[in-house]
């Protein structure tokens, strides 16, 4: 029968491999962003709070919309500021029907800053995310889109 200090060396392994840290793990800080408000100057047009979007974006057919500002939000809806967020963070998105309404960003537009151009009468939806290098931390219900005549 072995005894235990013929296992002694493996449990001291053990014990050491658990108490190192980990080195694939992600090792930037991350904001805990758990909602957003896209702003037209002001005024808050769409409240992603809990899940639950309210809200929509209208914008009419061969136009562009204003532009909107996205400001990130924790779980007591307080406001992340820019300089709060990683500067790899950018704004990602995904319209479900690219033939009723597009996406757009120009070079000289802050990082949340964006615009919709309204391809053709219809509805779709755009989901937006807070795009991490190379995965989402953050992404929103799907946000009605109504492009009018």
């Amino acid at each position: 029968m072995n005894s235990i200090k013929n296992y002694l060396p493996f449990f001291a392994l053990a014990l050491f491999l658990v108490a190192c840290d980990n080195p694939v793990e992600d090792d930037h800080e991350h904001a805990d962003v758990q909602g957003m408000v896209l702003m037209v100057g002001t005024t808050e047009l769409v409240v992603v709070e809990n899940g639950v979007v309210t809200g929509s974006i209208t914008v009419q057919a061969g136009q562009q919309s204003e532009d909107f500002t996205v400001e990130w939000r924790d779980a007591d809806g307080e406001h992340f500021h820019d300089e709060d967020l990683d500067p790899d963070l950018t704004i990602g998105h995904v319209v479900a029907n690219e033939a009723v309404a597009e996406f757009g960003q120009h070079e000289e537009d802050d990082r949340w800053t964006f615009h919709i151009h309204g391809e053709s009468v219809g509805t779709t939806t755009i989901e937006l995310q807070l795009f991490n290098v190379d995965h989402v931390d953050f992404r929103t219900p799907a946000i009605p889109i109504v492009v009018t005549e």
